[in-house]
């Protein structure tokens, strides 16, 4: 009682055999790979995934505050002005500032095992 998906059964191809004249040397059946129904089901969505994740650059970046350049100096000094507090120019709430959470470049190549892509493609 193997089941078998309809959709993965193929018929067996035949395919004429020549020599190297050109001649025909007979005929030879060519049978294609054929998935168990409860294994086959979610392979080929991997593979599809897999493979348009390990084409993604995934260099995305910004500059953190610690990255940008310039901001040493202390802007205004710590007492006396009425002002608040400020130890740089380059701070996430000023413009020209580093940016606090932004994208970092990532590796998003994922694995499948080869005999899975094979019986996937």
């Amino acid at each position: 009682a193997l089941q078998v998906r309809a959709s993965l059964v193929a018929e067996p191809a035949s395919l004429s055999v020549k020599g190297l004249d050109g001649s025909s040397k007979g005929e030879q059946s060519l049978s294609l790979k054929v998935v168990e129904d409860d294994k086959a089901k979610g392979l080929v969505h991997r593979y599809i995934v897999t493979v348009r994740q390990n084409a993604r650059q995934g260099n995305a970046s910004t500059k953190t505050r610690a990255e940008v350049r310039g901001g040493g100096r202390k802007p205004i000094k710590q007492k006396g002005t009425g002002n608040a507090r400020q130890g740089s120019t380059r701070t996430p709430l000023k413009p020209g500032g580093g940016v606090v959470f932004g994208p970092r470049p990532k590796d998003w190549s994922i694995k499948m095992n080869q005999k899975e892509r094979q019986l996937a493609m």
